[in-house]
């Protein structure tokens, strides 16, 4: 059915994807068991909506979570399909009741499978996400996010620092503050992360 009707399947795959959350450990085994067939064999499009089963990755039932696993690992394979959406992912993140050492564990699995040469586009990425972003929460959220990232060349940190007037309003915040300043612990690129820590306390004690 899935391949006669595949158009019928992309057109109601939003109800699909909201059994993930259901109550019920079958339904929502069974269900990601379905998708990640769909997904992986092209019957379905990516359309923004990862962040659910991005959640499963942290499931109580292993069985799920390491399903969830093999998911995006597999994914990586596909034109870049987890770095277009790790976005849409925080975006759901943010608007899920999760608590914050799940979303550390979700995203650190997520961007070690992001491919280095992606790195400076996703902390620009990042940063203008700033600007979409009225509550805390996501702030906190996108500025974890940067602070995991390696930053292994000067072009990323001028990436970051660029992005800078996206999110010198947000720094006063404590948790936001806390995990940009993880990021000037990072021994590479001496001059620019002093640059980027001078900005840090600028904005600080100015309050946004």
């Amino acid at each position: 059915m899935a391949v006669s009707f595949n158009n019928l399947i992309d057109a109601n795959i939003a109800y699909l994807y909201k059994r993930l959350s259901d109550s019920d450990t079958a339904v929502k085994k069974n269900t990601l068991m379905v998708l990640i067939h769909l997904i992986l064999n092209d019957m379905v499009k990516v359309k923004g909506q990862l962040g659910e089963m991005a959640v499963r990755l942290v499931d109580e039932d292993t069985r799920i979570s390491d399903l969830a696993r093999l998911f995006f690992t597999e994914l990586t394979s596909k034109d870049n399909a987890v770095y277009n959406n790790i976005p849409d992912i925080i975006n759901h993140m943010s608007n899920t009741p999760i608590d914050e050492d799940s979303y550390r564990k979700i995203m650190r699995f997520l961007f070690e499978l992001i491919k280095e040469k992606n790195m400076e586009s996703m902390t620009e990425k990042l940063c203008q996400r700033f600007k979409n972003t009225d509550e805390p929460r996501g702030w906190s959220d996108i500025a974890f996010c940067l602070s995991i990232l390696p930053f292994k060349t000067e072009k990323s940190f001028k990436k970051l620092l660029e992005g800078f007037p996206n999110y010198q309003d947000k720094v006063h915040e404590e948790q936001v503050l806390k995990y940009l300043s993880d990021i000037i612990a990072k021994p590479e690129m001496k001059l620019v992360i002093d640059e980027f820590e001078n900005k840090l306390k600028e904005s600080k004690f100015k309050g946004g």
